[in-house]
């Protein structure tokens, strides 16, 4: 598809655009339901088709290539646990970690994203210190693509503080809703 083309696409989605409920962890561990104006859209590919939220402002997320994003063996990463976003800045805070410094390495660390299974495409969209990340193609029966965005603020020196993650699933054609959402598939 033409970059003009793909940029009507998006101007027509904007028009449409809702919000959409999710789940968030702040860092007090507290799990509160939030919006976000990210409408996604779909494109039919040869490999099938790829669910594509747009970030705040119109911006579509991108490819990334995760070999190039930072790793951290020492941090077990569990997203969904309340209590990982304390555990996370613990972790980070305690010793050097050359990745603290960038939103989206801390955001791959924090994920696991440096290792996803085979055949998840990640693409990802930084805007300051909030990173957007989308996993599509999940190996699940029920949920298709997986949204997650997480905000981070200046913490001690140049080390930076996730303060707060907000999950979002889309689920499969005849498994629940094809937007994201917390709701979980059937």
């Amino acid at each position: 598809m033409k970059r003009s083309s793909l940029l009507l696409v998006v101007a027509l989605v904007l028009v449409g655009c809702s919000d959409d409920d999710g789940e968030t962890v702040t860092a007090g561990g507290d799990t509160t339901a939030s919006t976000t104006t990210a409408a996604p859209t779909t494109t039919e590919g040869t490999s099938g088709s790829t669910t594509t939220p747009l970030v705040e402002g119109g911006e579509a997320l991108e490819p990334i290539d995760v070999s190039e994003l930072a790793s951290d063996p020492g941090w077990e990463p569990r997203p969904d646990d309340p209590a990982a976003v304390e555990a996370f800045n613990t972790y980070v805070a305690d010793g050097p970690k050359p990745y603290a410094d960038s939103p989206l390495d801390l955001a791959a660390v924090f994920l696991g994203l440096s290792d996803p299974e085979e055949g998840v495409r990640v693409e990802a969209a930084v805007q300051g210190n909030d990173v957007t990340i989308l996993e599509n193609n999940i190996p699940d029966d029920s949920i298709a693509a997986q949204l997650t965005i997480l905000a981070f603020e200046p913490g001690e020196g140049d080390v930076l503080r996730l303060v707060e993650v907000t999950r979002q699933i889309s689920c499969r054609p005849g498994r629940g809703h094809e937007d994201f959402s917390a709701e979980p598939c059937v």
